[in-house]
């Protein structure tokens, strides 16, 4: 069987789709976890609703509020399937999502699968940067292999386009990091990933990110360092896990994330609150890493921040959200 973990905090206008979508999987052995994460609204009446009139197979678990890492880990804990699957209760998922992942991992004996995805931006559901035609190919590489395609872009991935073997989480005490609002799903994948031997990856989009006016994606605070604290973290990590990585890791892993926060703060402050930004962070120390990296964007861009922090902001604002998301 496989689970389904969805965590929810106010989402009641949501519930209904993310119902609909799975109501037409076409595997159906699987479990929604709902997490109620201390929902104000009517969230908790309206999984209520669904779970009476679906048919599905849905579990409500009720916590206070204590963020969608807690609430994953215990949709986790409390999860009864052998694989996992993660979504969102806002973004939407294809007929396929589950039977195409779980065939993978059983036909080909992998530990993790990775799908495709798009951004869908909202009202309108217009497609976002994508002009990519699917082909369904399906590649196995080894954990090494899969590390590298991450940390260098050749993998785009968050936890919600994978199904992951639950025991290879159980075996290795794998959690999501709590307290954090920011990256802590790429967080937990990094370590997922350095815990499999078989990894596949499907050239299909199964996964539908919603870009909404007032999402998280679509906003700018400092809280985006949780991201740049989590990934410094994973330099331990991976030290003593995959030390033929660790060096590739610490050179480029959290210089990344920081170039992406920096990225993220020019297209949303305004020119006084972005020089406040770049003077109160040790910013050029970690884009000085990338000026080697081997996307051209990064690193022409990482060297103009350099010579320039203005001359980012000018570069990011012209070609803007599209590497934002």
């Amino acid at each position: 069987m496989i689970s389904i973990i969805i965590p929810l905090y106010n989402g009641e206008e949501y519930i209904g789709n993310i119902i609909n979508c799975f109501s037409k999987q076409l595997y159906k052995n699987f479990e929604l976890v709902f997490v109620n994460d201390g929902s104000t609204d009517d969230s908790y009446n309206q999984l209520l609703y669904y779970k009476e009139r679906s048919g599905l197979n849905v579990t409500i678990i009720n916590q206070v509020n204590q963020g969608v890492s807690a609430a994953r880990n215990i949709g986790i804990k409390e999860s009864k399937g052998d694989y996992l699957c993660f979504c969102d209760v806002d973004d939407l998922v294809e007929d396929t999502y589950l039977y195409d992942m779980y065939n993978i991992l059983n036909q080909r004996e992998t530990q993790i699968v990775f799908c495709k995805h798009k951004v869908i931006k909202a009202p309108y559901n217009q497609d976002l940067f994508s002009n990519y035609i699917d082909t369904g190919h399906v590649k196995i590489v080894d954990m090494l292999t899969c590390l590298r395609d991450f940390l260098y872009g050749r993998l785009k991935s968050g936890c919600c386009t994978i199904m992951v073997s639950k025991e290879i989480l159980l075996n290795n005490h794998l959690q999501f990091a709590e307290g954090f609002k920011y990256s802590e799903d790429l967080h937990m994948l990094w370590r997922i990933i350095a815990n499999c031997n078989k990894i596949a990856y499907l050239d299909k989009t199964l996964y539908k990110y919603l870009l909404r006016p007032n999402s998280a994606t679509s906003k700018f605070n400092e809280d985006r360092f949780d991201g740049y604290v989590l990934m410094k973290e994973l330099e331990v990590y991976f030290e003593s896990k995959t030390p033929d990585f660790s060096s590739e890791y610490k050179k480029y892993g959290a210089a990344k994330l920081m170039w992406s926060i920096v990225w993220q703060a020019s297209n949303y402050k305004d020119r006084v609150q972005y020089n406040l930004f770049i003077r109160k962070y040790n910013i050029k120390n970690e884009l000085k890493k990338l000026i080697t990296f081997n996307n051209a964007k990064v690193a022409i861009s990482s060297f103009l921040f350099i010579i320039s922090p203005l001359l980012f902001k000018i570069l990011s604002s012209k070609y803007g959200a599209k590497f934002i998301h």
